[in-house]
């Protein structure tokens, strides 16, 4: 029997409701007497005996008893010519009853995985026959045509009847609200309870999750991180703490000009980053944050020979011993004023005569090169 003749049989059997026989037989007679259109037991018996015979009109006949062999072979062509209408929309409609429905339902379970929620879109691309059967269920259960077992399996994985405008969102549409988020904070890092959109905060743990399962599409994974976003959550510390670290460094350094990727840690350098960026987006940080940052000389625009790190600065002294056969900087040096102060800086740090701090792996990789700590009267001659 072809697939479709069978799909359309168990669709019979299941949207029917079992009543009386004998009392759904009176009723045909009538309504067949009446008007001659068939009813839904007629069609039911023509099915069971299309099952058993195939196209022999006459035997089929015999089973319906209330039509002729004529009317038999006529109500066939009228259903053949449905059948072969069925091969999109409505065939996905008759699945809802039954056939195929474990397997959709499946489909549903790892749309869950992957997304965190059962809201398919109806015009889902990945799988356009989904989100046409998930509609189809929410359908089927208002007209009470669902099976028990299929509606605990549906509410067993948290599917929702009835969605609400503010739900039925896609992941376009969440990484849209996650990079606006970004622009109005500096970073991706949203609150389990985030007032202001309480799903984001629940989209943005289900990626992290998706992630580690390996479940998050290439394409999306590309996306988020382009944007910054971090998979690995370490403890992030406040802003008081923060800023406590930035007030050490420039005492080691003289300057508040964090690196990006500083080694020491890596997290205030972008923390310095953020602070310029929400500055720049007036009123993002409060007024005292301000005060406290200028306080010590934050510089809220860097130029571009300013932004050196204690690495660059060492390889500067390097090529100045390696020029000159000293590390004898002047503090005044015309060539690199910024040499002079950075050189002058260290040595203050290592004779503990400032606030600064030196470290004794620096203390080694000046010495390694000749760094005199003591430099002799008259050493600062440009």
């Amino acid at each position: 029997m072809p697939t479709a003749h069978k799909v359309l049989v168990k669709a019979g059997e299941s949207a029917l409701g079992r009543t009386s026989a004998a009392a759904t037989a009176t009723a045909v007679v009538s309504t067949s007497a009446s008007d001659g259109r068939w009813s839904e037991y007629e069609h039911e018996l023509f099915l069971q005996g299309l099952e058993q015979h195939g196209k022999k009109w006459e035997k089929i006949a015999a089973v319906v008893e209330t039509r002729t062999e004529r009317q038999i072979k006529s109500h066939a062509q009228k259903y053949f010519a449905k059948l072969e209408r069925l091969q999109t929309k409505e065939m996905d409609e008759l699945m809802t009853f039954g056939v195929g429905w474990d397997e959709r339902f499946q489909q549903l379970v790892e749309f869950k995985e992957q997304n965190g929620h059962c809201r398919v879109p109806k015009k889902y691309e990945a799988n356009t026959q989904l989100g046409n059967w998930v509609d189809n269920q929410r359908t089927a259960y208002k007209k009470n045509k669902l099976l028990p077992e299929q509606i605990k399996s549906l509410e067993g994985i948290g599917f929702v009847w009835l969605l609400k405008k503010l739900e039925i969102v896609g992941w376009d549409e969440r990484f849209k609200q996650l990079k606006e988020y970004k622009e109005q904070n500096g970073h991706c890092r949203v609150p389990k309870r985030y007032k202001a959109n309480t799903q984001l905060g629940s989209w943005v743990r289900t990626q992290r999750h998706l992630c580690k399962k390996n479940k998050l599409l290439p394409e999306q994974k590309d996306r988020l991180e382009g944007i910054g976003f971090e998979w690995e959550l370490r403890k992030h510390l406040g802003w008081d703490e923060r800023f406590q670290q930035l007030v050490e460094y420039k005492e080691q350094n003289g300057h508040c000009r964090v690196p990006q990727e500083y080694k020491v840690n890596p997290q205030l350098g972008v923390w310095v980053k953020d602070q310029r960026y929400l500055y720049k987006k007036k009123n993002k940080l409060l007024p005292e944050q301000i005060k406290s940052l200028e306080g010590i000389g934050f510089a809220w625009v860097l130029k571009k020979h300013e932004i050196v790190g204690l690495d660059e600065r060492f390889k500067q002294l390097k090529e100045y011993k390696e020029k000159n056969g000293h590390c004898l900087v002047p503090q005044e040096y015309k060539v690199n004023p910024q040499l002079g102060v950075w050189v002058k800086n260290q040595r203050l740090a290592y004779r503990k005569q400032s606030g600064r701090k030196i470290t004794e792996e620096q203390i080694r990789s000046l010495e390694g090169i000749g760094f005199v700590w003591k430099p002799p009267r008259g050493g600062y001659r440009s």
